[in-house]
């Protein structure tokens, strides 16, 4: 067993079956800032097969962790490094803290030898044990007696744990703060779409995760979002350990808020018919960790069960909400922005622009204005949601998925004086509420 360059932050530790591991101690201090950022480089005289270079896991319950770093106290936390092979061991080169060097050591000498980079991200928790939480949602009787909120909606232009996974009939697409249906742009009121989801991806270079999708919540465990925001054209397809999500989500650019809350992955669902050449069934489905607790800023939205012909809601008008690319060319916008689109009928579509017959089937849908306004760049994967009478009220539905737009190559980014694609979950039906019961 080879020596720990400095036994204080690091050193080698058997398993009961008799494999070693690694064991790293660090007290947190209070000038810490979350994210937490572990860095362990490691160095070995050996050739490493396959995939699996190892991993880093945080020993401890890491809510509490980050409870109590955010509260200011110094916390003394472990992390195991798991090793890809068991002989020989590699040696610590260097192990950094949020950038800060905390071990250095020499790299490992021989004919061969591979240098291995193994992080680990400790996000925060947004849901302190301090503070008041937020109102609880009214009952759902009560819900079913307010009056419907905007019947008429206007046009608009702007740019771009706990409880089972079954939602009752009345609990689904009934935001409790009303949705004003504005103009122009403004962006909505922190919980007037409280199923809009965020979706953060791991960065290779930072190891950081950075806003990357949209999605939409549909029960306790699951989230629906587009397909190519997990696997595009040939790239690896991002796994359960570079994506998270977060719930009642607002301000991108607010590390914390205390009406959001983030999970892990437990699996991801590409749809089988997924063809990322034609955009066809650009769907995927996210499976949380840990199951969210619905309040006054996390609801879920109401799954197609009307008719999934197109022609019913031809001219009918949905919103899509995102942090996506705006007007003003910020490739991503800090608090979500809505627009408002009509939904057109397939013909219209093909007649505009000869190219959609390459991404437009029986299973996509069209819609926008074609004046600016709709969803950019970094909408993908949000919900198109359209207001429906179902007998209980007005409620939202959630019919399309952000899939894609044609390019405008004067900016390389979307042309929005084009219609822009949508995913019709509604044509999905059967393989979406698998998810859901």
């Amino acid at each position: 067993m080879p020596r720990s360059p400095c036994p204080s932050v690091f050193d080698y530790e058997q398993e009961d079956n008799g494999d070693w591991s690694g064991r790293i101690n660090v007290v947190i201090l209070p000038s810490y800032q979350m994210p937490l950022k572990l860095s362990v480089e490691v160095t070995v005289a050996a050739y490493i097969r396959g995939d699996y270079a190892g991993k880093v896991i945080l020993k401890g319950n890491k809510d509490a962790i980050a409870q109590k770093i955010f509260r200011g106290e110094s916390v003394p936390i472990s992390y195991k490094v798991l090793f890809p092979i068991p002989f020989p061991l590699p040696l610590v080169k260097r192990i950094s803290l949020n950038q800060e060097v905390l071990c250095t050591g020499p790299e490992a000498s021989g004919g061969v030898v591979t240098n291995i980079r193994l992080q680990h991200t400790l996000f925060p928790v947004a849901q302190l044990e301090s503070g008041p939480p937020p109102p609880p949602p009214p009952p759902p009787e009560a819900v079913a007696r307010r009056p419907a909120q905007g019947s008429s909606p206007q046009t608009g232009h702007g740019g771009g744990g706990g409880g089972q996974n079954h939602v009752s009939p009345d609990q689904c697409g009934r935001p409790v703060v009303p949705n004003l249906l504005v103009m122009n742009g403004l962006e909505p009121k922190r919980g007037e779409w409280p199923w809009l989801s965020a979706l953060f991806m791991m960065d290779s270079t930072s190891g950081l995760f950075v806003f990357h999708c949209s999605g939409t919540l549909i029960n306790h465990k699951h989230v629906v979002t587009a397909a190519h925001c997990v696997k595009y054209r040939e790239r690896v397809e991002l796994t359960t350990e570079t994506l998270v999500v977060y719930l009642g989500k607002y301000n991108l650019e607010q590390v914390v808020e205390k009406e959001s809350v983030y999970s892990e992955l437990e699996e991801i669902h590409l749809h089988p018919d997924y063809d990322w050449k034609k955009y066809d069934a650009d769907l995927a489905v996210l499976v949380l960790k840990t199951a969210v607790k619905y309040n006054s800023y996390i609801q879920p939205i109401c799954l197609w069960n009307f008719s999934p012909d197109l022609d019913p809601i031809v001219g009918k008008l949905g919103t899509v909400v995102g942090w996506g690319r705006d007007e003003k060319g910020n490739q991503v916008t800090a608090t979500p922005r809505m627009v408002r689109i009509p939904v057109v009928s397939q013909e219209d579509c093909l007649r505009s622009q000869p190219d959609f017959v390459l991404f437009t089937s029986s299973r996509t849908l069209c819609a926008g204005f074609r004046n600016g306004s709709g969803p950019c760049n970094g909408d993908s994967g949000g919900g198109l949601v359209i207001p429906m009478e179902d007998g209980l009220g007005l409620r939202w539905y959630l019919r399309g998925v952000v899939s894609l737009s044609l390019l405008d190559k004067s900016v390389y980014s979307c042309d929005l004086s084009q219609y822009v694609v949508y995913t019709d979950v509604a044509k999905y039906s059967d393989w979406l509420h698998s998810f859901a019961n």
